[in-house]
């Protein structure tokens, strides 16, 4: 069985030069906190902070997010349920692309990553599969195939 997109990406940020390099610019620099960030369906940026220190973690597992979340919290005008599956709907994995890390230059103990959306390992049929509503990760694949 081949492997999904989601364990390809987490080949890439476990590798032991990927993962040296980026802790080393997050000690040398005195980063804290890094956001985990991600591009909802009308452009926003959002995103979750978790403390340094979980960083291999993080380049590892992701980060979960609820899937309306990158929906923007809306809801219908029939009766308000939430737009991407509402309360009860899967989260959505969150994987940092390790080479986006950046020092928030207006907060130095702040750095934050893009993140591409995969549906969690969990789910059958779709676990791992890149995430349909993952503006940023559409816009990353459609560029590669132009490039191709």
């Amino acid at each position: 069985m081949s492997p999904t997109p989601l364990e390809r990406h987490r080949e890439v940020n476990t590798s032991r030069e990927a993962v040296e390099e980026v802790s080393r610019e997050v000690e040398h620099r005195g980063v804290e906190f890094i956001y985990y960030q991600i591009v909802s369906v009308t452009g926003r940026v959002i995103g979750k902070v978790v403390p340094a220190k979980h960083l291999s973690r993080n380049l590892d597992k992701g980060v979960n997010l609820h899937r309306t979340a990158i929906c923007d919290l809306m809801g219908d005008r029939n009766g308000g349920d939430l737009f991407g599956g509402g309360a009860y709907a899967a989260e959505f994995t969150a994987m940092p692309d390790i080479d986006t890390f950046q020092v928030l230059p207006w907060d130095t103990s702040v750095g934050r990553f893009l993140c591409q959306v995969y549906e969690p390992d969990h789910l059958p049929e779709v676990g791992g599969e890149h995430l349909a509503t993952d503006s940023r990760g559409n816009l990353k694949r459609a560029h590669a195939q132009f490039q191709a």
